[in-house]
């Protein structure tokens, strides 16, 4: 009996699913009891309870207060809802706020995601509270070498086909895969200068670019440049990053195009077990 009530209780959370309407309540109160997989904490939110269903491959993220309750974070979003398939890749993400519909904030409500045979993201879709193509900004389409190293994100919607509107970055790669350099187009194939920064170079510790240690901005003849920071207001041309071994923050120096230190900061890092 009890395995048929609960069988009744996620084929309704199902039903409203498809209809865009999910009861958040009853969502939480059922998960809390079957599927909890961990909890922990994120900048914007106190808690975050992470739920799976590990049968129909699906996982739900609810932030919700100090008491217990459920909270809409900055962005208005109350649950995030994310599809795996069998091979537990992520090809679809849907968002909805307090009352259970479905949200738009500073990005679409539905994002499909899609992949080659070698498990790489070639496409993004992104959808309405409808799951129509937003105009303004539909898809993603991505690129590789082969070497699986991303080459080309292209961007689609009306956002993207205005004259001199960045749709296309591409990615070239340096010293044994270490240095990424980034450099963005519009759709006719205009190199887009920004502030005059055309290129960035992010160069890594080790081939494999988990840890960051340098950032340089580049003018259009590959020259030094400045940037301001839209937060701090310095203007740099080069950031560092350092990890003093066995801490879990990382130190930012700032520097201008002729080396001298602007600034100096540090970070504290995430756990590595998130």
């Amino acid at each position: 009996m009890k395995n048929y009530l609960l069988f009744i209780a996620i084929f309704t959370l199902i039903q409203q699913a498809a209809l865009c309407q999910m009861n958040l309540d009853s969502l939480k109160n059922e998960l809390e009891g079957s599927f909890v997989e961990e909890m922990g904490s994120n900048d914007w939110n106190a808690y975050v309870i992470r739920y799976l269903d590990k049968d129909s491959l699906v996982k739900y993220v609810i932030p919700f207060d100090k008491d217990g309750a459920i909270e809409e974070d900055v962005w208005g979003i109350a649950l995030t809802e994310y599809k795996y398939d069998d091979k537990n890749r992520e090809v679809q993400r849907r968002y909805f706020n307090r009352e259970g519909a479905l949200h738009f904030s500073d990005w679409p409500p539905v994002i499909r995601i899609y992949y080659d045979d070698k498990d790489r993201v070639t496409k993004e879709e992104y959808l309405g509270i409808n799951e129509e193509p937003v105009i303004s900004f539909s898809k993603i389409e991505f690129k590789y070498n082969f070497k699986g190293e991303l080459l080309e994100e292209r961007m689609y919607g009306e956002t993207f086909d205005r004259i001199g509107e960045k749709a296309i970055t591409r990615f070239a790669y340096e010293d044994s895969s270490r240095v990424v350099i980034a450099s963005e187009y519009t759709h006719s194939g205009e190199l887009v200068v920004s502030e005059n920064v055309a290129y960035r170079s992010d160069e890594y510790l080790t081939s494999e670019r988990k840890k960051l240690i340098e950032t340089r901005f580049l003018d259009k003849n590959m020259e030094l440049t400045g940037i301001v920071d839209i937060f701090s207001e310095d203007k740099y041309a080069i950031a560092r990053y350092s990890y003093p071994p066995g801490e879990n923050r990382m130190k930012l120096e700032k520097f201008d195009s002729k080396m001298v230190l602007i600034s100096e900061s540090w970070q504290y890092l995430p756990p590595s077990n998130k």
